[in-house]
């Protein structure tokens, strides 16, 4: 059966992550990944990710995705070694010169999907080089992985086969972009992407001056992919790992993406995956973060229904600063928090977050003021006792959101 990959940019997404379900995180070191904006983590911050990720039975991939200048030969190889020595095995990468590196290291390579491997031949060829999984090309459909996987299964090979389940998608082959770059000095394959196809734009004939604004003008968006529809698909095809996109994303967003799939990949285990779950599921999904969904390549190539309306986010829900968390009671699952931003109503659901808590959502059961009488809601500036309906622990210090619907 499939493992879930899921992304991490700092901890309270790691803890999310591991929290949901994830079987593996994948994250990346300041400086030199495909996600440069994230907020990554350190070299001296692996040891502790590796404690935690063994303590949880999460695998930990090293993401070091990026083209490699000759003046950072020295550091990518310092980061390697500094990784192997402190038991991080798992490498994301697709540059020969870390290939290279990570090879003679003896870790466990993944080639990145920036190589575009897209056919049986050139996976054998990797093979060869040592990899051991693959992120095969974005654009290969389902029947296009069918027939690799046969194709590695017939000569015998130990390849394997990892595709990107859900996230944001590029509008490039592959997302081999060069518009950030052309308009901004931000390479998209250097991580640094400005993401200029995600706004709005008008055409101007150049002759006269005179400007068209397009029907849709978000015209180099696509949606976002989601595959819960279709995941059976996915898993019946011969994908080993199925990977979440998001390593910008905050911990509500890798929390609800992971738990979502974990429980879709599940229910594929067991038989139980259905047109009701996936709808189900699907709902969930559409409470965060995202721009419309589709199913990428998977099912064939997408046309300009595919693409997105809009320019920011598509999701209904938002959250909202609320404060921090004073005091936790976990007998009673009571906590205290000054209201320093927006007030909420006992009908509401907060979302709490922290560096080592993760994500927690939960109903708020009872409120009370600071002279302990029970209220039906709350206003800035008070200090309030709240007991919330919760699976886990929550800490002292932890953020506190609530979580809203638009009109």
């Amino acid at each position: 059966m499939a493992s879930l990959l899921s992304p991490c940019g700092n901890w309270e997404t790691l803890n999310s992550a591991i929290n949901a379900g994830a079987d593996a995180v994948y994250f990346g070191i300041s400086g030199m990944n495909m996600r440069a904006k994230a907020r990554n983590f350190e070299l001296n911050e692996l040891k502790k990710i590796v404690e935690i990720t063994s303590k949880n039975n999460v695998i930990p991939y090293l993401a070091v995705n990026t083209i490699i200048f000759p003046n950072e030969i020295s550091r990518m190889e310092n980061i390697l070694i500094s990784a192997s020595s402190q038991g991080i095995n798992h490498i994301i990468a697709w540059d020969a010169a870390v290939l290279s590196k990570a090879k003679e290291l003896g870790m466990n390579i993944t080639l990145s999907t920036q190589a575009s491997c897209s056919n049986a031949q050139s996976a054998f060829f990797y093979e060869q080089a040592g990899i051991k999984t693959i992120v095969f090309a974005r654009e290969l459909s389902l029947e296009n992985i069918r027939t690799i996987k046969k194709e590695l299964v017939e000569k015998k090979s130990k390849l394997k086969i990892e595709a990107f389940a859900h996230g944001a998608m590029c509008m490039a082959v592959s997302g081999r972009c060069f518009l950030s770059w052309e308009l901004y000095g931000k390479s998209g394959n250097r991580g640094e992407c400005n993401q200029p196809c995600r706004r709005k734009y008008i055409a101007r004939d150049l002759e006269t001056g005179k400007e068209v604004s397009f029907g849709r003008q978000t015209i180099f968006s696509p949606k976002d992919l989601c595959t819960i529809p279709i995941l059976d698909k996915l898993i019946s095809s011969g994908i080993d790992i199925l990977k979440i996109e998001g390593r910008n994303r905050d911990p509500w967003y890798v929390h609800t993406v992971t738990k979502c799939y974990r429980e879709a990949i599940d229910a594929v285990k067991n038989g139980t995956f259905n047109k009701e779950l996936s709808d189900k599921l699907l709902s969930e999904l559409q409470t965060v973060y995202n721009k419309g969904y589709h199913p990428g390549f998977f099912l064939g190539t997408p046309t300009s229904d595919d693409f997105s309306a809009i320019e920011n986010n598509a999701s209904s829900f938002r959250k909202q600063y609320v404060g921090k968390v004073k005091n936790y009671y976990s007998k009673i699952n009571v906590f205290d928090v000054d209201v320093l931003s927006t007030g909420f109503n006992i009908s509401d659901r907060l979302l709490i977050t922290g560096p080592t808590t993760g994500v927690w959502e939960g109903e708020i059961l009872s409120i009370q003021n600071s002279s302990h009488e029970a209220v039906e809601s709350t206003v800035k500036g008070g200090s309030y006792g709240v007991k919330i309906e919760i699976t886990g622990k929550i800490r002292t210090g932890d953020k506190v959101f609530i979580l809203r619907q638009l009109p």
